[in-house]
Parts: C-alpha cells; sequence; structure tokens
C-alpha cells in the first residue's frame, strides 16, 4: 500500500489523503481516504474509467465512482501525472 498524494475538493480547497493498493488487474485503487480527520473506508469502486488527453498511450487521468463506508457516494479524480487526487463530488 501507498499513500496517494493530497486530495483537494475543488470547491472548499480541502486537502485530502488517498491511501491506495497495488491491483495486479487494475493498477492504483483507492482503499481509504481521509477528509477532515475522518478515515473512509471505500465499500465499493462501482465504477473506473480514463480520461481523454493521453500522454503517448497512457491516460493522466482515471475517474473513480465509489461508495464510502459512511454510506455516500463519491466521484475521486486521480491525476496521474501530477500524483494529485481530488473529490469532484460527494451525494
Amino acid at each position: 500500500m501507498k499513500i496517494g498524494g493530497t486530495m483537494a475538493n475543488n470547491s472548499r480547497d480541502v486537502h485530502i489523503q488517498v491511501q491506495v493498493d497495488l491491483d495486479k488487474k487494475q493498477g492504483w485503487i483507492p482503499m481509504r481516504f481521509i477528509c477532515e480527520a475522518t478515515c473512509i473506508d471505500i465499500k465499493e469502486i462501482m465504477d473506473k474509467w480514463p480520461q481523454d488527453g493521453n500522454i503517448g498511450t497512457y491516460p493522466t487521468t482515471y475517474y473513480f465512482k465509489i461508495r464510502g463506508t459512511d454510506g455516500y457516494r463519491y466521484l475521486l479524480r486521480h491525476n496521474v501525472t501530477s500524483d494529485k487526487w481530488y473529490m469532484d463530488d460527494r451525494w
């Protein structure tokens, strides 16, 4: 496991750290993140997709639609180039 870069909510600029694990088939996947001193485990990765804007043949950004153990769903974005994470939405 490794701690990915920081994560910032674009609307509130809240920095969140994301703990990721390496899956042989899927690459780096988020396992949990810390938001305002609260650790939220990821119960389910509902979807994952790359964004256009490739460098060579590799996507520069991945999106993760996840369900947290807190009952909320989140849209997480990982910029591979900078190793920064962002929370784009929570519902």
